[in-house]
């Protein structure tokens, strides 16, 4: 349970730290976390009118699973989450790439 914890955390931090960057290139873009009530499912939408149209997308969405591993299905970032993670301490086999089909989702580690 401390495990789950202290992920959840890691990856709390790591997306809140997304929330209040700058984005020179569309500057009335804003960011926003959202998670569920068991905080397993963590989603950063970025939302706003830019050059006459409006523009709502998911930019990063991650799953930790009640085995602890964590599951990255949306990453429109040039940031490697995964190196993130394990510079945090998380193992790479604990990673999985998971915008891929679920039977050729892959571990980090391969």
């Amino acid at each position: 349970m401390e495990n789950l914890l202290n992920r959840k955390q890691i990856i709390k931090a790591f997306l809140s730290d997304w929330l209040y960057l700058p984005n020179a290139r569309y500057p009335k873009l804003h960011n926003v976390l959202t998670t569920d009530k068991a905080e397993q499912h963590f989603i950063l939408t970025k939302f706003g009118w830019n050059k006459g149209r409006f523009t709502h997308y998911v930019l990063f969405h991650i799953e930790l699973k009640v085995d602890g591993q964590i599951w990255v299905y949306e990453n429109r970032s040039d940031i490697p989450i995964e190196e993130k993670l394990v510079k945090e301490g998380i193992p790479k086999a604990d990673i999985i790439a998971a915008m891929y089909q679920q039977e050729a989702a892959i571990s980090v580690e391969a």
